[in-house]
């Protein structure tokens, strides 16, 4: 088991998770706080640390070469599932979000997912093609918050779009961006999850020197998402107990202003990894 250094609740659950369960590997990837030069040293660091542990366990040396490869197929398949969002933008859609997410997940399963990503690539391309011109494209929103998907989640979404709406589903903030490739593997690793990746648990430097700026500098990645699918609205998921995704709220939907703007309570169980119950109330901001 792996768990890199997020929120307080997963560092106290790798703490708990490693003294009581019988997995024979465990490791803690300590990710800095802040993006400055000395983070990425410390980084870089780490993720060799992490290496070193990953071959002591495997039996087996990790090559420069291999990493290459890893980051080449990791980039094809980041690659092919932007070409499967692109057909959430043709009207009518040729893929549903619902669809789309559980391609994601068998994704997780199976990689690399180059070739059978391609099939399904071409076949819907088809679709796409010998669709039916009558058909209409349905409103369009944008799921923001943590990568929270179960099966009821799924079960939600896939009765909404049966009722004539439409999804873009969330994650891909933190999947699309690439890991640069011909250099340091280590390094790209390193710049690509500390510096590309704008995690909310990471201190940035106010550049602008404005809080609109910050603010832009922060949430703009998600406003022009938001403008690439041609949303209608946004459905905002909130851990009910993380107080930093609340506070986010009203800093985040001025760089959307959508139509429609709802938030809805959410408790998971991360150790029956499914969840709780989702409150029915849901708020417009």
């Amino acid at each position: 088991m792996v768990i890199p250094h997020g929120c307080d609740s997963m560092v106290r659950s790798f703490s708990t998770w490693s003294y009581s369960l019988p997995y024979s590997y465990f490791h803690f990837v300590n990710i800095p706080s802040v993006c400055v030069e000395s983070s990425f040293e410390f980084f870089n660091g780490e993720l060799n640390t992490f290496k070193k542990g990953l071959e002591k366990f495997a039996g087996k040396l990790i090559t420069g070469d291999d990493l290459a490869q890893a980051i080449r197929i990791y980039n094809e398949n980041r690659d092919k599932v932007r070409a499967l969002y692109g057909f959430r933008k043709v009207d009518p859609p040729v893929i549903s979000g619902t669809e789309l997410t559980m391609v994601l997940i068998v994704g997780i399963k199976f990689t690399p997912l180059a070739k059978p990503m391609s099939c399904l690539i071409r076949s819907w391309r088809k679709l796409g093609k010998e669709g039916d011109p009558n058909l209409k494209k349905p409103p369009v929103y944008l799921l923001m918050g943590p990568v929270l998907i179960t099966l009821n989640s799924l079960s939600s979404w896939k009765n909404s779009e049966q009722c004539g709406g439409g999804y873009i589903c969330n994650g891909a903030r933190d999947y699309f961006p690439r890991t640069d490739e011909g250099g340091d593997p280590i390094n790209a690793l390193a710049h690509r999850y500390l510096d590309k990746i704008n995690c909310p648990k990471t201190y940035r430097e106010n550049k602008t020197g404005t809080f609109e700026g910050d603010i832009a500098a922060r949430f703009g990645d998600i406003g022009a998402y938001a403008k690439e699918f041609k949303v209608d609205g946004a459905i905002l998921y909130i851990y009910k107990y993380c107080d930093p995704f609340g506070f986010e709220v009203p800093r985040e939907k001025p760089t959307i202003n959508p139509s429609m703007f709802l938030s809805f309570i959410w408790r998971m169980s991360i150790l029956q990894g499914q969840s709780v119950n989702s409150e029915p109330g849901s708020r417009h901001f």
